[in-house]
């Protein structure tokens, strides 16, 4: 390994252990915003959830909102470049068990599977900051569009879930 690469990597993780830090807390304050103003998942979405990975469903709300919020969106806007292509507005975003989805989007099932998807990661991650480490370094260092983090949520496409045993893709109500 290079000087350079090393470096690299050595700035990556205390710019990706630094913005963890900060933005943990509005995670939390997030999550826990979701989770007194959001729906519970349907009984479809529950099986959608476990189908996804997650293994506490049940603690899942979702909350329609007309914006997505960002934390610190001059700091989003600042790494962007670094990032690669991050958007600028997202359609969902996952705090831990609390999930904001665009209220255009609600009943979008492959957007619900991508945000239960990040869901699954923080529980295996095992907490807030512990998840928003990896996922910045890997954001950080691979940029969005490669990060490991965010390719897997992609992959389990709605197809992935037909072959995990889901024939069709039942939701509470239809876009």
């Amino acid at each position: 390994m290079t000087g350079r690469l090393i470096l690299k990597r050595l700035a990556v993780a205390a710019l990706a252990d630094m913005g963890a830090v900060l933005v943990a807390l509005w995670v939390r304050r997030q999550e826990l915003r979701i989770c007194k103003l959001g729906d519970a998942l349907s009984d479809d979405e529950l099986k959608i959830a476990r189908l996804a990975g997650v293994q506490f469903p049940e603690r899942v709300r979702l909350l329609g909102v007309e914006e997505v919020p960002f934390p610190f969106d001059r700091v989003t806007k600042w790494l962007a470049p670094m990032i690669g292509h991050f958007p600028s507005r997202a359609l969902g975003l996952t705090a831990r068990y609390g999930i904001y989805l665009q209220s255009e989007s609600r009943w979008n099932v492959e957007l619900l599977v991508h945000e239960l998807v990040h869901t699954s990661q923080y529980e295996r991650a095992h907490g807030i900051l512990r998840f928003l480490r990896l996922y910045l370094r890997d954001t950080l260092w691979n940029g969005y569009a490669d990060a490991k983090m965010e390719r897997e949520a992609r992959d389990l496409s709605l197809s992935a879930l037909r072959r995990r045993g889901l024939k069709s893709i039942p939701c509470s109500k239809a876009v």
